[in-house]
């Protein structure tokens, strides 16, 4: 089994901390279904966690780690070295999952930039970056001088305005951080229309809408990618590809973010290709119906007669290969025990009926009375195998 490092940037232990680890279940559940899509490639991915997507894209950015999930405007930023923020573009974009949001976070109201004038505003850790585009609106507005800008932890701001020792949290997170402020008695506020007059920063955001409270709040929303590096192995590759699901949320996107994986089509393509593989065989293997049909004693054997019908649009082959007893497989019942199957290959037309006869006979007499199964193979999938009960005793 071959483990891929992925480190998650929405501050699981947080939300650890702060609502006793449900977050944290919910989403690595979310990982347990990736990983349970990536099953059939024998690969698994580990979850670490960070702090915040600047952190780990340099860690990325270092080989420590395998694929990454990364706010949009950070990879923006990074691939275009905008903010004299180093430049970065080694790495292709292999899913988008979910979206980062800008919260407003305050226990008064808050209708315009000038309102936070002489005021204390958290604006996370400095690798948030949350505060460019705060400031930004400042500046234009005028009032740059006027905010007191604070840069605390997300957990530390929540802490920090419940004790009024800030004002204000502008901040960008996962929704969910919409929970923590409201079990803490704290308002998430629609931005101020002025925010958006005066933000000049806009490339790699858009506006968007929550509900809070069973209102509806206007916030700028970012989506977040999975990276790999360009390095990867193909067959890896298509594993992410298929585990993500990337087919349904990434087709194009914006350069600004970066590219997507010079081998992603090629990957979703032969994903698409082994799930079609895969349903067809699904449905070649339900398509078989064994039915029981009558039982006959004869002086020197028993006769079993079954249908066997194909009722998919395939044709099928069908092979006997073992019997299954109550303690052994693959193990003939006993030597003295004599079993004959008629035919023991079955070839079936689409949706067609053939039927199959089993005789038993035992030359000492001495009788089974367990049930048996008989194990057939289908040929078109040699890795399902299809079992049908055998009563060798006297009661049916």
């Amino acid at each position: 089994m071959r483990v891929f490092f992925l480190i998650l940037t929405l501050f699981i232990n947080l939300l650890a901390n702060e609502l006793s680890g449900l977050s944290e279940k919910l989403l690595i559940n979310n990982f347990y279904t990736v990983n349970k899509n990536m099953s059939d490639y024998n690969l698994k991915l580990k979850v670490m966690t960070s702090e915040n997507s600047l952190n780990t894209l340099t860690k990325f950015q270092n080989n420590l780690i395998d694929i990454a999930i990364i706010r949009g405007d950070i990879l923006g930023i990074k691939n275009s070295g905008l903010h004299n923020f180093e430049l970065f573009s080694d790495y292709g974009i292999i899913a988008q999952v979910d979206s980062s949001y800008l919260f407003l976070i305050s226990k008064k109201d808050i209708n315009s930039i000038y309102d936070l004038r002489a005021k204390n505003v958290s604006i996370g850790n400095i690798s948030n970056i949350s505060q460019i585009y705060l400031k930004d609106i400042a500046k234009n507005a005028g009032v740059l001088l006027d905010i007191n800008f604070k840069t605390l932890s997300k957990r530390d701001s929540i802490k920090a305005l419940k004790n009024d020792q800030v004002d204000a949290i502008f901040i960008f997170a996962p929704k969910r951080y919409m929970n923590l402020a409201k079990k803490n008695g704290l308002k998430v506020i629609s931005l101020p229309k002025d925010f958006f007059k005066y933000l000049t920063i806009t490339k790699g955001v858009k506006v968007d809408k929550l509900k809070f409270n069973k209102k509806s709040i206007s916030t700028l929303s970012i989506p977040n990618f999975v990276i790999a590096h360009p390095f990867i192995n193909p067959e890896d590759l298509e594993a992410l590809v298929y585990g993500f699901k990337s087919s349904k949320n990434l087709q194009r996107i914006d350069s600004f973010y970066g590219k997507i994986h010079d081998g992603f089509f090629d990957a979703l393509l032969n994903s698409k290709l082994k799930k079609a593989k895969q349903k067809i065989q699904k449905a070649k293997r339900d398509a078989i119906e064994f039915k029981f049909v009558d039982r006959v004693k004869y002086q020197n054997e028993t006769r079993f007669l079954y249908s066997i019908r194909d009722n998919s649009e395939f044709d099928i082959n069908v092979t006997f290969d073992y019997f299954k007893t109550k303690d052994f497989d693959k193990s003939p019942i006993k030597p003295r025990h004599l079993l004959k199957i008629l035919p023991d290959k079955v070839i079936l037309k689409s949706n067609s009926e053939r039927v199959i006869s089993i005789s038993y006979s035992n030359p000492f007499n001495t009788r089974v009375d367990a049930k048996v199964n008989l194990v057939f193979i289908n040929e078109s999938d040699k890795e399902n195998k299809i079992e049908i009960p055998l009563i060798i005793g006297d009661n049916l």
